[in-house]
């Protein structure tokens, strides 16, 4: 998230709850002293809502976060519309959906068969980050779902993923992002969906592998 306006105001989710502007305020103060950007109160109450307004968990996300941003540029802020990026949306789909489930929104992903020419492991990773950041843009949200459809995945596609864009991934689903993960549903998997996770077990935490299940 960068520094920019987004489409809320901190005051009129926060209103009256003085805990919660103490949390933001105890943030805002450990951030001076942090070598990140300063944020908009509406960016801190964001990582605040993700971490269930636990302040040394809201302190850890931004952490991650930013260190992610400072050490892949290419990822965070290459978000230019060029013929890469315009070539892998032939070969992925992606959308937040129009509903939430217990309050977590839901991201939608699927590759597309026959496409796997097309396919760029760190334009995916780029378009992740953009669903987040639009689904932040009108307010916090408490968590987020994952619903993978399987179909279409190939072991082409595994073959053209790089491990540490896998393991950076990871980091940023688990440790770095604006919402709680809720849940990974992987739906329709298949011997390469599940390939593609054992690919990804050696960066899973044991407490969130329990949030992934095969359909």
């Amino acid at each position: 998230m960068s520094q920019f306006r987004l489409g809320f105001s901190a005051s009129d989710v926060i209103k009256n709850d003085t805990k919660i502007w103490g949390n933001l305020d105890t943030i805002k103060k450990w951030l001076v002293q942090e070598p990140i950007p300063k944020l908009l109160d509406e960016q801190i109450l964001i990582f605040l809502t993700a971490a269930g307004h636990d302040v040394q968990t809201a302190k850890n996300i931004i952490m991650s976060h930013y260190h992610l941003k400072r050490t892949h540029p290419d990822v965070f802020d290459g978000r230019t519309l060029d013929e890469k990026m315009r070539r892998n949306l032939k070969a992925v789909v992606t959308a937040n959906l129009p509903v939430y489930h217990n309050d977590s929104v839901i991201f939608f992903w699927k590759f597309v068969e026959g496409s796997v020419d097309h396919y760029d492991t760190k334009c995916t990773l780029s378009l992740l980050t953009m669903n987040a950041d639009v689904s932040v843009f009108n307010g916090p949200v408490k968590s987020a779902i994952f619903l993978v459809d399987g179909n279409g995945m190939t072991f082409k596609h595994l073959m053209k993923m790089k491990l540490d864009l896998l393991r950076t991934i990871s980091e940023y689903i688990q440790s770095g992002f604006p919402m709680r993960l809720a849940g990974i549903h992987l739906i329709n998997s298949s011997s390469t969906v599940k390939a593609l996770f054992k690919m990804l077990s050696p960066f899973i935490k044991p407490e969130m592998a329990g949030l992934i299940h095969f359909h």
